[in-house]
Parts: structure tokens; sequence; C-alpha cells
């Protein structure tokens, strides 16, 4: 027995010095694993080398999310996915005002809908019975419409020649394309082969306006078109072009006050406004001067949704162009959008005259 324990006690001590003699072994961490991954990715992109990284699940989006791509195709990793990001709120600027979310799956999701903003408490006299008002319920979805940048052919030569970043490079500009295609939906989607765009969405304001002159007053009948309630939201803002932009710059307060309509912020980081309220420019929406176009909008951007399917994924096509010595990249999203209140957004309407 003691020379059972003896040996038992000499195991002990040797596995304790293994354990302290031995490094330890830190958990790969996701700057890592996408650090990899893009390397990985650079290298397919410029030399067709496909490394096992690009299929071991180090598909990471901008936003942090995993999913399976189809075969050749993945998505953006964070350090040039960040880029694409930006560059698709700049290029599309109704995404720094509206509703956006991402999902993983493209599955249809259906929203309940309600305004309640026209009924209010009463008073109720002693033994009356209370009225009954019931709550009106609607119901709109978004799905996922698949946007491309079409096929861009690239030589061997370049890709494998050139001195700056060429991935990085392809990856922008076809998200640059996208991002095109995405934002004129998002204005002019007709709802049902596409998109639902805030053109088809929205309602008219009531009175139409000018067809040849804009005036404060048709801009006060606009601002007074939609509730007060959404008026005070911090995403209650204008959109028109930037030809309309123009033509406001050139009002005035009135025939005894010159001053602009239009005023310009004194404070870095404070938008423009006009009567009080900031605006942004989207040249997808109608110019002013043509009978029937719809040339502005004003009302609380955050009921108008913009719904993502996980992140932006790089096709390449290897052997499709391979006899002409060139690489085919396209890049592909899918997104849809829909304006879940109609009394929360309006707009001017050019009348015929």
């Amino acid at each position: 027995w003691n020379r059972d324990f003896d040996a038992t006690n000499k195991e002990i001590s040797r596995i304790q010095f293994l354990d302290k003699e031995a490094e330890p072994v830190e958990p790969e961490s996701r700057e890592n694993e996408d650090a990899k991954y893009t390397a990985a990715l650079t290298d397919y992109i410029r030399f067709g080398k496909r490394s096992d990284t690009l299929n071991k699940g180090y598909r990471t989006t901008q936003s942090g999310q995993n999913t399976t791509t189809t075969t050749g195709g993945y998505l953006i990793p964070t350090t040039m996915g960040d880029k694409v990001i930006k560059r698709l709120f700049t290029i599309s600027p109704i995404r720094n005002w509206a509703t956006v979310y991402t999902t993983t799956g493209g599955e249809t999701i259906n929203f309940p809908t309600i305004d309640d903003t026209s009924n209010k408490g009463r008073i109720l006299a002693e033994e009356t019975q209370a009225t009954q008002t019931l709550l009106t319920f609607g119901q709109k979805s978004l799905g996922a419409f698949l946007f491309h940048s079409d096929i861009v052919p690239v030589s061997y030569q370049l890709l494998q020649d050139n001195a700056f970043n060429v991935e990085a490079m392809i990856t922008e500009m076809l998200g640059d394309r996208v991002a095109r295609g995405e934002d004129y939906y998002y204005i002019l989607g007709n709802g049902t082969t596409e998109p639902n765009g805030i053109e088809t969405a929205a309602t008219t304001q009531g009175a139409y306006m000018a067809k040849t002159a804009v005036t404060r007053l048709t801009i006060l009948d606009l601002i007074h078109s939609i509730g007060a309630d959404y008026r005070q939201s911090p995403k209650c803002a204008f959109a028109f072009a930037d030809s309309t932009l123009k033509v406001i710059k050139k009002l005035a307060i009135s025939s005894s006050d010159d001053r602009s309509l239009w005023q310009p912020s004194l404070i870095v980081g404070e938008p423009d406004t006009i009567e009080g309220y900031p605006y942004f420019i989207n040249d997808n929406i109608d110019a002013f001067g043509t009978a029937g176009n719809k040339p502005m909008y004003f009302g609380d951007w955050s009921h108008f949704y913009i719904r993502d399917v996980a992140g932006f994924q790089l096709q390449v096509f290897n052997e499709r162009y391979a006899d002409f010595m060139q690489r085919g990249f396209q890049l592909w999203h899918r997104t849809d959008s829909e304006l879940m209140n109609v009394n929360a957004i309006k707009h001017a309407v050019c009348a015929a005259t």
C-alpha cells in the first residue's frame, strides 16, 4: 500500500510540474479571426489561393454576425465591411433618418401597426358607464430583395501587380453600386416586386404646391399636415432633391423681410434648417416644377423602416472568365423598406399649373 501511495504522489507531483511549465494557450480572438479571414480573402482575390480559412466559419459581417454563404460567396470581413457600411450611409442618406435593423435570415417579418393619436382620455361623471373605444391594428411586412452590383471582370495582371489595395477598392466600388441601387428603390420602389419606396408609401399633404413657385405658405401647409407629436421627434425632417434646395434658398421670410427661409447652422455638427427643421438631400426625389411631381417630403422618418439581411457578400468567379485571364467579382446584399405609419410622413405634389 505504501508503494502505491508513493507512486501516486510522484505522478501528481509530475503533473503539477508539467502544468506549471506549460505556456497558457489563449483562445482565438474575434480580431485575430477577422485578420486571418481578411488575409485569406485577399490572397483569394489576388492570386486565386483558396485557403481552408475561408471555409472554417470566419465569415463575419460588420455587426459581427455569422452566417453560411453559398459556394464561392464570402461575407465581407469587418476590416473591409466598415468602409462599405459607412459608404452605404453616405450614398443613401435616408438610412441616417430611418429605423434600420439587421436580421440573420431573410424570412418575411410581419409588423403590427397602429395610430391612436386621434383618441384622448375623457372626463367621466359619477355613476356613468365608460365609453368603449377599440384599438385599430393593421399589419405591414418586410421581406428581403436581393440587390447586386453586376459582375466586374478584372485581369490577373492587375490583381497581382497593382501597388495599391485592389481588394478594398473592388469591395468599395461594388458596394457603392449596390448602395445607389438600394437608395433608388427606398425612394421610388413600387412596394410589390420592389421595396416600398417613400414615394409610393407616403400620402399627399392635401393642398397642392404650385407647379412653378415654392412659397413659404405651401411649406407651412406641409409641416402642419403632420401631427404635432410627430413634429417633436428628433427624426422629423424634410427630404428633397438638391435642385429643390436651391429654390428654397432663394425664398425670403416675407416681402418685408428678405432673410432667407433657409437658415444655415452656426454650430459645428448641427444641421441647417428650414422653419427650424433639418433636412436631407436625395436626388432620387422628384425635381420641382413638373405637374404631378412629388418634390418635398416631411415627417418623422423613424417610422420608415429599412431591413437588412446579414452583411454584404462577395461572389468570386474563377472559371467563368479564365479563358480571358480574368477573375470576376460581384457584390450582393438583401434589403427591404416600408413606411409603417402613413400619418408620420407626407409629401407635397406639384399642381397642373
